[in-house]
């Protein structure tokens, strides 16, 4: 059957081309949604796992100052464990040794020796293959 050219513009429907385009409008924005999800996903993941760290930084640095004051005399103290889930290691130097404050017309009758320990503490955290590391002072007291 054949159509005349007033009865084909009566016709209503899509034209190969419009359904193309279409198509092309479409799969380009599942492409660009997609991205967005993958990124948000991403950071998502990169954010809990600075969210656990974080959690672990008290904990392990309580660990790390009692094992300090633990071996007493050395310049230069090492460890490393597990903790939550997180493996670390950590590294301690020993920068100074101070005496007590100096404090005017206070007389002080016994050993003024130095009594405190100022430490460099290099921690590293691990978990998989992401690490994080960072650096803080560390002030013991021995007797």
């Amino acid at each position: 059957m054949q159509y005349t050219t007033s009865q084909m513009k009566s016709l209503k429907g899509f034209t190969l081309i419009e359904v193309l385009i279409a198509s092309v409008i479409l799969f380009l924005f599942l492409a660009i949604a997609s991205q967005a999800f993958n990124q948000s996903a991403t950071a998502s993941r990169k954010a809990e796992r600075a969210a656990k760290i974080a959690g672990l930084i008290p904990l392990l640095t309580e660990n790390i100052r009692n094992k300090i004051i633990a071996a007493k005399q050395t310049s230069v103290q090492n460890d490393s464990g597990s903790l939550l889930d997180l493996s670390y290691q950590w590294e301690a130097t020993l920068l100074e040794r101070l005496g007590p404050p100096i404090r005017p017309y206070v007389e002080i009758e016994d050993d003024t020796s130095d009594r405190f320990n100022l430490w460099q503490v290099n921690v590293i955290v691990s978990d998989g293959s992401y690490q994080r590391r960072w650096q803080y002072e560390e002030l013991t007291w021995h007797r």
